[in-house]
């Protein structure tokens, strides 16, 4: 029997999975703050700094596969979306092979149905952020460890870790269950497979910046202090719990799915049940915590829940001493039931989140200096410029918009004013925000923004709400 007619359930997930995929695909335009965060960042490392921006606390993996598209002239942005939304697809095919090799095909079935629809994953797929690629990387992993390729499993989690720092974590519980194992060997080579990109990235580190550490020390503080999810968004400790169950209530299985686990101690299982615990009680654990995190353990809460539900299933039919026709026929109708309700949720999500909005509303000041090219500085609030325009780009809002950030600014405005051409301002993006308890950051920006008005040209202003987005030119220099 062939793997297509054995599995043939899966085909047809899989290309009901890839149709929406498809459709979404096509009507999902906005480009959101870290997609241009790594574009511009591509731009620079391939340009040696003569375009885009860059964030010293950001991975690098993402950037340099943007970059190099950026290079041969293709559209970054336009080749991110088709590499991640191949990732996406790819990732589709190792969750059901890993689910199915960790328990059960009817297991692995109705985990594939939670995991193929879930909100957070079809909406990561039309952004291009590091999620999609970190999840490809993880599950590709774990599907290499159980093939024994443990030399290349390791380098696949070194790749993840420098596209998502919390990556690294993914190391432990492989060395943990070679240990276990007492396989020694196997557990050098893995480490070292991981080591090689890690020391690629902390060389590059030394170089760049004479501290092989410096992007991990800041961003560990930085994320520690981001508005965002620090406190315009800001949840408790039982935000990812509350987020698991919004995604899909099925999830509720996975209680059952970890009880059958712990109570008989499945060693098979070992894996898919530590790779669910430790990211998530360390994004818990984090003051910001944001829902895109979901994406490194969802996958595998979905794999309990698909056992659980099995499991619950079974004790059902069993009690009510069912022929095994019955209990197949029961299996399909809570699969197509399973089916169409994680189906109406995903796209429903989709459709509320993404296709209601505007996408368009701030392009042309985004675009501005789209075909231009810059005598003097250009420096933005906003990085999504960089989408737009090859020209090298300076932030503003770098790396957390407070009273140092403020004030250095406008002390550089103020001195340096001859040097600058073009300054981007929004009230919108995120930015140029305060903390509301922090006074000389809101009367630096006051003050900046008034020395801006009296001694540069308003060359773009346009409102959208109560959003303001402004270029200005310095009359210094002239116009294109």
């Amino acid at each position: 029997m062939g793997w297509g007619k054995d599995n043939r359930f899966f085909i047809y997930l899989f290309f009901i999975a890839l149709v929406i995929r498809l459709v979404f695909a096509l009507s999902v335009k906005e480009i959101w703050w870290d997609a241009a965060v790594y574009t511009g960042m591509g731009k620079y490392l391939f340009s040696l700094g003569n375009a885009g921006l860059w964030e010293h606390i950001r991975p690098v993996f993402l950037p340099v596969i943007l970059g190099f598209a950026w290079f041969a002239k293709l559209n970054p942005v336009i080749f991110g979306k088709i590499f991640e939304f191949i990732l996406n697809t790819a990732s589709l095919f190792l969750f059901y092979l890993l689910a199915k090799h960790y328990f059960t095909k009817k297991a692995a079935i109705l985990a594939s149905i939670i995991f193929a629809f879930s909100s957070i994953i079809l909406q990561m797929t039309f952004h291009v952020y590091n999620e999609i690629l970190v999840l490809f990387l993880i599950l590709l992993a774990i599907y290499l460890f159980e093939k024994e390729y443990y030399f290349v499993t390791g380098l696949v989690i070194g790749l993840a870790f420098i596209s998502k720092f919390p990556a690294a974590m993914f190391i432990v519980p492989l060395v943990f269950v070679l240990l276990l194992r007492l396989e020694i060997k196997n557990t050098g080579k893995t480490i070292t497979g991981f080591l090689i990109p890690a020391m690629i990235f902390f060389i590059f580190n030394f170089l760049m910046y004479g501290d092989p550490l410096l992007p991990l020390i800041d961003g560990s503080i930085v994320i520690t202090q981001v508005m965002g999810c620090n406190f315009l968004r800001k949840f408790g400790w039982t935000f990812y719990f509350t987020k698991l169950l919004t995604e899909n209530v099925f999830h509720l299985f996975a209680i059952p799915g970890l009880y059958l686990f712990l109570r008989k101690y499945r060693f098979k299982q070992l894996i898919p049940a530590l790779f669910l615990f430790l990211p998530l009680l360390y994004f818990t654990q984090l003051t910001c915590r944001d829902y895109r995190y979901l994406t490194l353990f969802m996958p595998f809460a979905a794999m309990f829940a698909g056992s659980g539900m099995v499991f619950v299933l079974e004790k059902i039919t069993y009690y009510k001493k069912l022929k095994k026709s019955k209990k197949n026929r029961i299996f399909m109708l809570i699969t197509l039931i399973l089916l169409c309700f994680s189906v109406f949720q995903g796209a429903n999500f989709i459709i509320n989140k993404e296709l209601a909005k505007n996408p368009e509303y701030n392009v042309e000041y985004l675009s501005f200096l789209k075909n231009k090219q810059s005598i003097g500085e250009v420096w933005t609030s906003h990085p999504n410029i960089a989408i737009y325009s090859d020209v090298p780009i300076k932030k503003i809002y770098y790396t957390d918009f407070n009273s140092d950030a403020s004030t250095l600014f406008y002390k550089y405005l103020t001195v340096n004013n001859h040097k600058i051409q073009y300054v981007f301002m929004d009230n919108c993006g995120g930015g140029i925000m305060c903390y509301p308890t922090n006074e000389r950051c809101k009367s630096d920006k006051n003050k900046t923004i008034e020395y801006l008005n009296n001694n540069f040209r308003t060359t773009f202003s346009k409102n959208y709400g109560l959003c303001y987005y402004r270029v200005y030119e310095n009359p210094l220099f002239e116009l294109d």
